[in-house]
């Protein structure tokens, strides 16, 4: 037997998708074994337990150049507590005990080397030559107790781009610049222009801009149909697909260990109860199996967290997540308790858009610029409450509602800036005038109250969108601090109105709804506290944050650390913050952690799933790398949200079934026209979406009416009045949705097992999930005929979950897939 020696390590999780193969069920997931492993009770009883950080630690991925900055205070609430830190042999690490600030540097500077004729990669280990894993640790020091919280290293490779033509001034822009070209310009050298860019491996989209044009790269003779009239240059960075790096995945609990099945031997192995790592003698290998013995005092906690990442030589592992109870792995989905986010599916309607269950408090807009679309059209509280005591949201397997803003609204409309100048109400609740009421036309407080309390007493959350960005112009704080207000009027006179990526932080929404300047204090602190009040008054569980990357980090910080202070410590409740923002993952990413959020909207996914399962041209490499490189940046077990839409997007079955085309506008596509299904097996796309999003990691996200396919445009058509009178297509595509979301509840592979073999390409994915004995194999067929794939197991466990074909050839196994379907497997 070997052990896993214990240095400093971390984890970067990377495989590219794969071409199309059969699955195969290795021997080395078949093998059994009688380990040697043991661990004594003296050593499993010196894991001592500190609560000097709350919660559980988020890694954090170091920058590309030394140094990194570290803000302790996302991870510490009370800093007296701290006696020291510590790192690897491989950093230096400098302290600031009053400013919470630990900086860690390093001695291998990235550096550009020979450019490669055949890529535009210049240098594939910007790190420099020399050993420096990919796994470090960061250790707390409390009263002799470490904590740790694990360094992720840059994946981050050196690209140069070259333009070679005459010009006054090039740029880039593209998916990793959130296509803006600020601060994006090319150098001068000699003929050429040239800019070097520190990317992670994947794939992107980009254009670059010569005096003002934006044009495809002469350099790069790959491009790709970006959807809406063009095509964009496709840049390739490296690869995410690591073979031979370690893969773990949970098989077994005895006798106080956890036993993985193990692929490729690890060199390192950090395992983490809770945010202390458990010492060498208490991981070990043997074989193909790893073994993981858990503490003393995991027995004695209701609730609590192994997590394990590993590397070695060929690339880093799967991260896993492992829920205990009382020390053991928890193995029933009624076990699972609902504050355990990994296991929520939510379901999010526009309050006013869903149902009016209280005609009393109907109060549209008078005034007749304002259409029917763009007004109040009597959906509240109330209609939510009796969804609820009817039991919809249960039949649908949601186990968590988030309401869009419910706070007071003005009583008249407003021209919007951009043309064609329509007149809107505030029916949605993002304008809002007073940050602490509710708007009567959506409801009491009393019925709030009751909402909630009933929502809870039902094991379900709910959480509140939530404005801090901007207020409405009658706002009394603007009123009363019109400096508080960020600029509008810039200084060349363009208007500071929809400038979403060059103004990013001051940008208005429009011209009466002036964005907040959260640089002064008493806006942050403010704002703060407004949102904590829904929470701490109401029992709200969370937030939906409503456009987040538009408010400086230091505001998310100030929230997070109130909520921990007053919410978490003070009562013991969990509080899930998400937040909304459209941009690269690195930019949604800078959000995400310890003292921030706890997730994003996963937009850049969904974009590539709505293409890949709306276009019959698209294929499945282009979903299969998006989804590597979601898992690439923000871990095999985030809590990103995976949508089926929102309300700021068009409907994915007008997409789907051809009502709509890519690249129209869709908002006027949605006034001049009556937007319906045109085609029916826009349907079964729409259940391929609704499958996808449920049985990959995240947080599946359905919004209203994407249950069986409600069509409708771009903003307001998008936002109709949800509607229980359905069509036969429609009731049909509603069963499969219920199915789907119940195989979810119900599997705990779906919820916490690792995601592996993960196989795209031409018109079939799949991949599979596996959480001890729980196994799921998820297969798509997005070709208008049905296909088979071959499955090399001679096991008869497996169930077809929506009626796919099973037939046992030579002993191995074939899935017969239906045209534009799916099917997914589960071990009976």
């Amino acid at each position: 037997m070997k052990r896993i020696q214990q240095i400093f390590t971390d984890l970067i999780f990377a495989r590219f998708a794969k071409p199309l193969c059969p699955l195969r069920f290795s021997p080395l997931y078949l093998f059994i074994s009688l380990s040697l492993f043991s661990c004594s009770d003296d050593k499993r009883a010196e894991v001592k337990h500190s609560n000097l950080i709350l919660g559980l630690a988020s890694t954090i991925s170091l920058p590309v150049e030394s140094p990194a900055e570290i803000n302790l205070n996302d991870f510490v609430l009370e800093l007296e507590r701290l006696d020291s830190i510590s790192v690897d042999s491989h950093f230096s690490v400098r302290l600031d005990s009053i400013a919470g600030i630990a900086t860690i540097s390093w001695e291998k500077i990235p550096k550009v080397i020979g450019a490669n004729p055949n890529s535009t990669t210049i240098d594939p280990t910007p790190w420099g030559d020399g050993p420096f894993p990919p796994i470090s640790e960061l250790k707390l020091w409390s009263d002799g107790i470490p904590s740790s919280i694990i360094l992720l290293r840059s994946k981050k490779e050196a690209v140069e781009l070259t333009y070679s033509g005459e010009a006054e001034s090039v740029q880039v822009a593209g998916e990793f610049t959130s296509w803006s070209t600020k601060d994006q310009d090319f150098e001068k050298t000699g003929d050429a222009w040239t800019r070097t860019l520190y990317l992670d491996p994947g794939l992107y989209q980009y254009q670059v801009v010569v005096d003002g044009t934006w044009i495809l790269d002469p350099a790069n003779p790959d491009s790709v149909d970006n959807n809406v009239g063009g095509f964009n240059s496709l840049l390739t960075v490296g690869g995410l697909e690591q073979e031979g790096s370690p893969l773990l995945l949970s098989r077994s609990f005895d006798d106080g260990n956890i036993r993985f099945e193990l692929k490729n031997e690890p060199t390192e192995v950090f395992a983490l109860w809770e945010n202390h790592r458990l010492p060498a003698d208490m991981v070990g290998v043997q074989g193909n199996e790893l073994t993981v013995a858990l503490p003393i005092l995991a027995q004695q906690a209701p609730n609590s967290i192994i997590r394990v990442w590993s590397y070695n030589d060929a690339g880093v592992s799967n991260d896993v997540y492992i829920p205990l109870q009382n020390g053991k792995p928890i193995q029933k989905p009624d076990d699972v308790k609902r504050t355990e986010w990994h296991s929520a599916q939510m379901y999010f309607m526009m309050v006013d858009r869903f149902v009016n269950g209280n005609q009393q408090n109907d109060a549209p807009v008078d005034d007749p610029e304002i259409h029917f679309k763009a007004n109040y059209q009597g959906g509240d509280l109330a209609g939510i409450q009796q969804t609820l005591d009817n039991g919809y949201f249960e039949e649908l397997n949601m186990n968590t509602v988030w309401v869009s803003p419910i706070t007071q609204n003005p009583e008249i409309g407003y021209v919007e800036f951009p043309a064609p100048h329509r007149k809107f109400s505030g029916y949605h609740g993002y304008w809002p005038v007073l940050n602490t009421v509710v708007d009567h036309r959506l409801g009491t407080s009393d019925e709030l109250r009751s909402l909630i309390d009933d929502v809870h007493g039902k094991n379900m959350n709910i959480i509140l969108d939530f404005v801090s960005n901007h207020v409405h112009e009658d706002h009394p704080i603007v009123k009363d601090h019109p400096e508080w207000r960020t600029q509008l009027d810039l200084p060349d006179g363009t208007k500071n109105i929809r400038i979403w990526e060059d103004q990013r932080l001051t940008t208005w929404f429009d011209t009466f709804l002036p964005s907040l300047d959260h640089s002064i204090p008493e806006v942050t602190e403010m704002l703060s506290d407004t949102a904590l009040f829904w929470v701490t008054e109401y029992g709200f569980d969370g937030f939906r944050h409503d456009a987040a990357k538009h408010i400086p980090q230091d505001f998310w910080r100030t929230l997070t650390l109130k909520i921990k202070q007053q919410v978490i410590l003070e009562q013991g409740n969990p509080v899930f913050q998400l937040g909304e923002t459209f941009g690269s993952r690195e930019l949604i990413g800078s959000y995400i952690g310890s003292g921030m959020m706890d997730g994003k909207f996963d937009f850049n996914l969904y974009f590539d799933a709505r293409n890949v399962f709306a276009l019959d041209g698209e294929d499945f490499n282009r979903l299969g790398t998006s989804l590597q490189s979601t898992l690439s940046y923000y871990g095999h077990h985030h809590l990103m949200g995976n949508i089926t839409g929102n309300h700021d997007l068009p409907r994915f079955i007008c997409y789907a079934s051809e009502a709509l085309k890519f690249g129209e506008d869709e908002k006027e596509a949605g006034w001049n026209r009556d937007i319906k299904v045109e085609n029916p097996v826009g349907y079964k796309k729409l259940e391929q979406l609704i499958a996808f999003m449920w049985t990959i990691p995240g947080i599946p996200v359905m919004y209203y009416g994407d249950e069986f396919g409600m069509p409708g445009a771009g903003d307001p058509d998008n936002r109709r009045l949800m509607r229980f009178d359905l069509s036969e297509n429609e009731k049909e595509t509603l069963e499969t949705t219920k199915a789907i979301t119940a195989l979810r509840k119900n599997h705990l592979a779906l919820q916490f097992g690792d995601i592996y073999d993960i196989c795209a390409d031409g018109k079939m994915m799949h991949y599979r999930r596996k959480y001890f004995d729980d196994e799921v194999i998820v297969i798509f067929n997005k070709d208008s005929v049905q296909h088979t794939l071959p499955v090399h197991d001679d096991s008869d466990e497996w169930k077809a979950e929506f009626g796919g074909k099973l037939n046992y050839v030579s002993g191995n196994l074939e899935v017969h897939v239906p045209a534009y379907g799916f099917e997914i497997l589960t071990k009976q």
